[in-house]
């Protein structure tokens, strides 16, 4: 990040879908933080952030929707000592919304 902050991206492209939402699985980051942020081809805000175990505190769910082919999903460990160590979470699925023709 331009602060120097450690930051860890995955970018993920479905052709053709209007938006993307994860399956988290394993989800234990304690203070640092995961958004679900537009891709280039994405229109709209990220989701997020998810800390902790997930909204339901029990380290699994599915993020909200964002809107568009494309998501970058966002890591941001809780220091700079952190940022050597893989996120704690598992992204079993992902689901693809598309236009009924």
């Amino acid at each position: 990040m331009p602060d120097g902050e450690p930051v860890w991206r995955l970018a993920i492209r479905s052709p053709g879908a209007q938006g993307i939402r994860i399956h988290f699985q394993a989800f234990d980051l304690g203070s640092g933080k995961v958004w679900i942020c537009p891709g280039d081809t994405a229109v709209g805000s990220p989701a997020g952030p998810y800390s902790s175990k997930g909204p339901n505190q029990d380290g699994e769910f599915w993020s909200d929707v964002v809107f568009g082919a494309e998501v970058v999903i966002e890591f941001r460990p809780v220091n700079r000592r952190a940022a050597g160590t893989l996120p704690s979470f598992r992204m079993s699925e992902i689901s693809h919304l598309f236009e009924k023709m």
